[in-house]
């Protein structure tokens, strides 16, 4: 009898432990999912400054993230407030940014850190390409012809 409750007893505790690595494991998915929407879109302007746009305010309850060109932080943001950029509403610009080759945004906490978004200096260039081709109102600008797309 004994060796039954015994049996049952690490039964019980075998299931809990499972099903607390599967909350766990749910826990940490829906945890990369949420910090993955908070960096919307990463570009270099016409005047070679690195521009991070936040999808909404939501970026301004994290204590710190980094924005890294070549693995060296260039600026940060705590709580909603810029250092080595400026920060204007979800606009992160950093000035002299043209030589950046890899661009990483990440979340830093106090367990982990996130990276956010990811981009190299070809994609950023080609984006630029791509953008120049258009007028504000999202038209292809008149000399925009099929030869140049090819």
């Amino acid at each position: 009898m004994i060796a039954l409750g015994f049996l049952i007893s690490v039964r019980i505790n075998y299931r809990i432990c499972h099903y607390k690595e599967k909350l766990l494991e749910l826990f940490t998915k829906l945890e990369d999912k949420y910090v993955a929407t908070l960096v919307k879109d990463i570009q270099l302007d016409s005047q070679s400054a690195l521009v991070v746009s936040f999808t909404d305010e939501k970026f301004k309850d994290y204590a710190k993230i980094k924005v890294l060109v070549d693995d060296q932080p260039v600026a940060e943001v705590k709580n909603g407030t810029s250092n080595g950029g400026q920060l204007d509403d979800n606009v992160l610009t950093i000035p002299n940014q043209a030589d950046a080759h890899v661009v990483t945004v990440v979340a830093e906490l106090p367990h982990k850190f996130y990276i956010l978004k990811m981009i190299s200096q070809d994609i950023l260039l080609l984006k630029c390409q791509v953008e120049a081709l258009f007028e504000t109102n999202d038209q292809l600008k008149p000399e925009v012809t099929q030869d140049l797309l090819d």
